[in-house]
């Protein structure tokens, strides 16, 4: 009895002092069955899943429960727990569809606990439609497996409509007349876009009537049925500046199947105030012959308008601003405006005396007046709104030389009658030299720029008279000038039809 005993005692000995080796050291893991190359699932449905513990030789480890440890699961391709959208989530659930515990966006433990002889069955469910998803398993089986198969999740039926508004600026805010982007997007309940289900459409406004096809807009969609398959992108064109449009969007045969812009503004976009420069208030500019140079400048504010570097469909967008200069009697009726330099781009004009004079004669003002007081003010326009500039100064125009008419002329020449004047296609200019000398006659119009140049050589002493053509003109005012010399004369042709 005791021989037997003996071997006995040391087999408890072995068994109590060198205990079986752990599952760590065998390299034991959390594998994946695989059935199928790609899973395809609609969003919102469950995906069953089969972990096993199997150890480095491939054996399943039924006490895992026990002698394993917990496992972590990890997401991979999948944006739901970390987009923008909170409808849209993924979620793990054991055999009893019970939630496992989140450890991170897309990681969740398993309980070494959930294994049953070596194997726990798992349902991985999302709301987010994505592609390729995968779970990983940590620790893995040893032979590989602890990724899944790949899955896909593809949107569910169109449920709703997702209407983005492009604003021009923020928040929510178009400018008049002047085209925005609006995007429409069928969604399934979780918000996922569907690309594949077309949408019968219908499209209303709180205002529909103050919409424009002008400028590219598509006032066209609130009129019948529009189809919509994935996101369509259309440009509206709003002619009414108003602080709560909104535009909605149904689909046609099933209206609870909806979406808003929400409440937006139109808001009109004048260019920005401005303020005059030079010449000043109450100033006086003396002019002393036909060429000399005067400028009138004012303010330009950086940016000139509201609608400036305005995206619109993937371009940028500016409102030209032009300006012109206004001169008005006393009693502030325009008489006459000039585009600034550079066709009403810059914040000047520079103008000569000659077109001053002109602008004289079309006032009114007497030939033998040396004085002549008039008003000027600015304004800039973007094509649809017009900015007047702040102040409207009052200038003295001060000519030294006048229509040689009424004034007493040079000795050495006259500019004689302009016959007849005012007239229809031709007339005759008649001149007096008291020397031989050479002469030139320019024909300008009340822009200071000359249209036509007649004689430009030399003529005998006495009288001489010259034709002139103007079919080729348009009836309005013009200047004739007399140049003998330095000298020069000039007088005033009406030109009508």
């Amino acid at each position: 009895m005791k021989r037997k005993t003996a071997p006995i005692v040391m087999s408890l000995f072995i068994i109590l002092c060198f205990p079986a080796p752990s599952i760590q050291a065998s390299g034991g893991g959390a594998g994946f069955e695989k059935n199928t190359a790609v899973i395809v699932k609609t969003v919102g449905e469950e995906v069953a899943l089969v972990l096993t513990a199997r150890d480095r030789n491939g054996n399943v480890i039924r006490g895992w429960n026990t002698n394993g440890v917990d496992i972590i699961l990890t997401a991979r391709g999948s944006a739901a727990n970390t987009d923008a959208n909170p409808l849209t989530v993924a979620e793990i659930h054991d055999a009893n569809h019970q939630a496992l515990p989140s450890t991170g966006p897309d990681t969740w433990t398993l309980p070494k606990e959930k294994f049953i002889d070596g194997v726990c069955a798992l349902f991985f469910m999302t709301t987010g439609a994505d592609s390729m998803i995968t779970i990983e398993a940590t620790p893995g089986a040893p032979f590989g497996n602890n990724i899944s198969e790949p899955m896909t999740f593809v949107p569910a039926a169109v449920e709703n409509l997702l209407v983005e508004l492009i604003p021009h600026k923020q928040p929510d805010t178009v400018f008049v007349m002047r085209r925005y982007e609006l995007l429409v997007t069928p969604r399934d309940r979780y918000g996922n876009p569907n690309p594949d289900e077309e949408v019968p459409a219908s499209f209303t406004a709180r205002y529909p009537g103050e919409f424009t096809n002008t400028g590219q807009g598509s006032a066209g969609i609130f009129e019948g049925i529009s189809f919509i398959k994935g996101t369509v992108n259309y440009f509206l064109s709003s002619t009414t500046a108003r602080p709560d449009q909104e535009i909605i969007v149904f689909k046609a045969d099933d209206p609870g199947v909806r979406g808003s812009t929400g409440i937006f503004s139109i808001r009109d976009h004048p260019p920005h105030p401005f303020r005059l420069i030079k010449p000043v208030d109450g100033d006086n500019m003396r002019m002393d012959y036909a060429s000399q140079v005067f400028e009138f400048s004012w303010e330009k504010p950086l940016p000139p308008d509201p609608f400036t570097n305005v995206r619109i469909g993937g371009d940028y967008f500016t409102d030209s601003v032009t300006y012109k200069v206004v001169f008005s009697n006393m009693e502030g009726s325009p008489i006459l405006s000039f585009a600034s330099n550079d066709a009403g781009k810059e914040n000047r004009l520079t103008m000569t005396a000659a077109q001053l004079l002109g602008m004289r004669y079309v006032a009114g003002v007497p030939g033998n007046y040396h004085d002549g007081d008039f008003l000027w003010h600015v304004e800039a326009t973007d094509g649809l709104y017009v900015t007047r500039s702040s102040e409207q100064w009052k200038v003295n125009i001060y000519i030294e030389f006048l229509d040689v008419s009424i004034l007493p002329v040079p000795a050495e020449f006259t500019l004689d009658q302009i016959y007849p004047n005012p007239f229809t296609s031709s007339t005759s200019i008649s001149f007096s030299l008291e020397a031989t000398s050479r002469v030139t006659i320019r024909i300008l119009d009340m822009f200071g720029r000359e249209v036509a140049t007649l004689a430009g050589e030399k003529y005998e002493k006495g009288a001489h008279v010259i034709p002139f053509n103007a079919r080729n003109l348009v009836p309005g005012f013009y200047i004739c000038r007399l140049e003998v010399g330095k000298r020069s004369a000039f007088r005033k042709m009406v030109l009508v039809r």
